[in-house]
């Protein structure tokens, strides 16, 4: 079996394009030893720390502005100061597990794959650090915020310290929303889709290569379960789409008299699908699982036939008495032969981990459960959890 390890030296999922570049630059000579963490609080910062600014000074000047006050609009504080900076700490895990994905399949590819994975690897790498996305979904932001800004969701609740209600023009703090916050934030969110993207091209690429696999491999798959880790991290990251969707949601229920109850199924539906997303694409991956599992029944099937055929001509039919069956090693030699078997015709055919899955599925509904508080109050969450555990 090939166990050579392609060297991934310089491989990264994340480490490129225009918004890292201007990060690089906008950190500076600022120590590298938390890069990421300095990059993620800058980010918040100028995202967020202005509009905070210019949205006060209107307030001082023009006393109390309609709709949402900026210093209530959870959506504000949940894009700026949570989005934004965890989109840049996940890069490190992320690129981490995404290096180990490369590495492991780079050791279960056959020999004669090697060459084409290597070039996929490479071509990975020229998508990831390209400018070009970027700077098309950045004209494209562009043209929507400067053009049709009034068609954004974010002004549909009347937030009047971004745009004046009576004079239907944008404040200080809307200009520096369209022009600065909100295409960071955007693009951020582009840039982990594209990313994406780029993991799914990488497993229906990956999936045509032949793999040194065997069938009785203690992950039921093949050898290919790691392939879940990689979905299982980017759970975190839609995560964070869910905790933009919760936050529209609260907005919602506090200013426009929504319901929680009204949303229940939307927010399943949304949860499920994400998760999906996540996992069907492994599904690729399924020929290569039945390939294996057909082979294994076959080859296995024959050999645990004829040794069991043996024994039964040695021990049953053939056996005179004269070697005693009492610690004989041809019964461990039965034992062991036919449980070997047992792992082959337990081998999943989906290449999907549900603990795994489920695991996903529980991190994307985590932003939605503090709405929960829009029902009960704690201490009506904690009877109730008294009751549920102990029936007082």
């Amino acid at each position: 079996m090939e166990q050579k390890e392609d060297n991934m030296q310089g491989v990264s999922l994340v480490q490129g394009g225009l918004i890292y570049a201007i990060i690089l630059k906008i950190q500076g000579r600022m120590p590298m030893k938390n890069s990421l963490r300095n990059k993620a609080i800058i980010m918040a910062l100028l995202t967020w720390i202005p509009l905070a600014v210019l949205s006060t000074i209107r307030y001082y000047y023009a006393g109390k502005v309609d709709g949402i006050p900026f210093f209530k609009d959870i959506s504000m504080y949940t894009r700026f100061l949570f989005v934004v900076p965890l989109f840049i700490l996940l890069e490190g895990s992320i690129d981490k597990i995404y290096v180990q994905y490369l590495q492991t399949t780079s050791i279960l590819i056959k020999s004669e794959c090697k060459e084409k994975f290597r070039s996929l690897v490479s071509l990975f790498g020229r998508l990831s650090n390209s400018f070009l996305p970027e700077i098309f979904i950045l004209v494209s932001i562009y043209t929507v915020v400067l053009f049709r800004w009034e068609n954004l969701h974010v002004f549909e609740s009347g937030r009047g310290y971004l745009v004046s209600e009576s004079s239907e023009q944008l404040t200080l703090a809307g200009w520096y929303f369209i022009l600065f916050s909100f295409p960071v934030y955007q693009l951020l969110v582009f840039r982990w889709i594209w990313r994406v993207l780029i993991w799914l091209f990488s497993v229906l690429r990956f999936s045509r290569f032949k793999f040194n696999i065997e069938p009785m491999h203690a992950d039921q798959m093949g050898g290919l379960a790691y392939l879940n880790l990689f979905p299982f991290y980017l759970s975190q990251v839609l995560a964070a789409f869910s905790s933009i969707y919760a936050s529209m949601l609260a907005i919602r229920i506090m200013f426009e008299g929504d319901l929680l109850q009204n949303n229940v199924y939307d927010i399943l539906v949304y949860v499920l699908t994400l998760s999906l997303l996540l996992y069907v694409p492994l599904l690729a991956y399924l020929p290569i699982l039945l390939r294996l599992k057909n082979r294994g029944v076959h080859l296995f099937g024959r050999l645990i036939s004829k040794h069991n055929n043996d024994y039964l001509e040695k021990w049953i039919y053939n056996n005179d008495g004269k070697e005693p069956i009492l610690g004989a090693m041809d019964n461990s030699s039965l034992n062991d032969i036919n449980g070997s078997y047992l792992s082959i015709a337990n081998m999943k055919l989906v290449p999907i981990d549900i603990r795994l899955f489920l695991l996903s599925a529980g991190l994307i509904l985590i932003p939605f459960l503090p709405l929960v508080f829009t029902i009960y109050s704690p201490a009506e969450l904690f009877e109730i959890l008294l009751q549920t555990l102990f029936g007082t």
